[in-house]
């Protein structure tokens, strides 16, 4: 799952003199190591800072936040299309607000301190905590628990330790946990996932 996708608007900024310019484009598709953008029709206007070589930021905007980087133009605008690099490793996540989540149906294994292993379904995944559905079993409230969330090939398998927060008074297999601990690497996987799918 790539954090960018085609049809995503994209900002191109540069400067022009002492002044910055922000041109609003259109992701036309997503290749290994570069972003084919689609120009506005006025593009002609900023030719010479979208040649072969110039060096751009790019922003682009998801239902979670924008993302950010810097790139340099592959193919300028006077040729068949324009490209410009794209480093997935060089992303900055810029969240629109401090704990972005998502909603989305994942597996989600749980274990106790006696080893007893639940089964249960992801309904909204967070950088600070999950809510999620247990049938058949009573988790205990403020109770630290091991969980593993099954994503897809490119996550794999996050794992954490959270507490169960609270549960939904109408549905009580429904529960609301928070992460006590998980690894940097976890974190920033999840925070990816929230990305690739928002």
């Amino acid at each position: 799952m790539n954090l960018v996708r085609e049809g995503q608007k994209l900002n191109l900024i540069f400067n022009k003199g002492d002044k910055t310019v922000e041109i609003t484009c259109v992701v036309a598709g997503v290749e290994f190591d570069r972003l084919i953008v689609e120009l506005p029709k006025s593009f002609m206007r900023y030719i010479e800072f979208l040649a072969t070589g110039c060096e751009v930021s790019v922003r682009v905007f998801s239902t979670a936040g924008i993302l950010a980087f810097n790139s340099i133009i592959i193919n300028g605008g006077l040729e068949d299309f324009f490209s410009i690099e794209y480093d997935e490793d060089a992303v900055r996540m810029e969240p629109y607000t401090e704990s972005p989540s998502v909603e989305e149906i994942l597996d989600l294994m749980i274990k106790d301190k006696a080893g007893k292993v639940y089964t249960a379904k992801t309904i909204e995944i967070g950088t600070k905590g999950l809510k999620f559905v247990c049938e058949g079993s009573k988790l205990e409230l403020e109770t630290a628990y091991n969980f593993t969330l099954i994503t897809n090939e490119e996550f794999g398998n996050i794992e954490f330790t959270g507490l169960i927060n609270s549960y939904d008074e109408v549905f009580p297999e429904e529960y609301v946990m928070s992460y006590t601990k998980i690894s940097g690497v976890d974190r920033q996987n999840i925070l990816r996932f929230i990305y690739s799918v928002g």
